[in-house]
């Protein structure tokens, strides 16, 4: 995509205030290619092979190289070549016997992991990504064509939970914890697992106004890594009684007024 008039890269802004604070030199870029072959001159630094990542063949890549550079397999070491070479192609992890290196941590349930309200069968929240999406849609969501793989938020039930809950597929259900609630359309599949449901993390705002999924998951971190517990939270779900629903097609983005749900979509032209 061509930037709108008068914009600057990201690369140049970050110049310029490391300039006005003193590091000029340091920072006398002039196109990403010299960026990117500091940046893989770094990556050999007092390396010889006791880290991973290392694309010191590159050190030396001039801006017509690295403009019509084709995606490649590091590493790719200065002392040895660039020639393709497929990281793990024969399993392994990088420790010096190859083995893994695994920590036992505290399993917590996930009745604590969000707290699931209301009548119902607690479920298990499974958020992730779909194919055509990206993040929270700030750019994806803006090309219609993506929209034609899927332009609804959805939720995926198992067809003996959501028999259970009297759910048939393309219904408006509402998904809910002590945190909060979402109201999804409904994709009956065996795709997921008995007592789990599978949530797409994209839709926000400026797209739905009831499926950020997120608000649902707790700020439960590990105890060692850090790592938030994404994959660990517990909801009940219901079939959203809505009287009526229905579809429009506008020229402009239509203004929320304050309907339980709607989702929006980029139509071409």
């Amino acid at each position: 995509m061509q930037p709108p008039e008068q914009t600057r890269p990201d690369w140049w802004a970050v110049s310029q205030v490391a300039a006005r604070l003193g590091y000029a030199d340091s920072f006398a870029y002039q196109s990403p290619a010299e960026i990117f072959a500091e940046y893989a001159e770094l990556s050999g630094v007092d390396n010889n092979g006791s880290r991973d990542f290392d694309i010191s063949f590159y050190a030396g890549i001039s801006e017509r190289v690295y403009d019509d550079l084709d995606p490649f397999y590091w590493p790719a070491a200065k002392s040895v070549s660039a020639k393709p070479i497929r990281f793990f192609a024969k399993g392994g992890f990088f420790t010096p016997d190859k083995r893994g290196r695994f920590i036992v941590t505290p399993v917590q349930d996930n009745k604590d992991h969000g707290g699931a309200a209301g009548s119902g069968k607690t479920l298990h929240l499974n958020t992730g990504r779909v194919r055509d999406q990206w993040h929270t849609m700030t750019r994806t969501g803006q090309c219609h064509s993506l929209s034609t793989h899927t332009a609804e938020p959805f939720i995926e039930i198992h067809p003996y939970d959501a028999a259970e809950a009297r759910i048939k597929s393309a219904d408006l259900v509402d998904v809910s914890n002590a945190l909060g609630r979402c109201m999804l359309r409904a994709v009956v599949t065996d795709r997921v697992a008995v007592g789990s449901v599978f949530v797409p993390m994209h839709w926000c705002a400026p797209y739905a106004n009831a499926a950020r999924i997120d608000t649902l998951v707790p700020s439960v971190t590990d105890p060692v890594s850090g790592q938030p517990a994404l994959k660990h939270a517990a909801v009940v779900i219901a079939k959203a009684k809505n009287l009526q629903y229905g579809f429009a097609v506008s020229r402009s983005r239509p203004v929320d007024n304050g309907c339980r749900y709607y989702a929006t979509a980029r139509c071409d032209g």
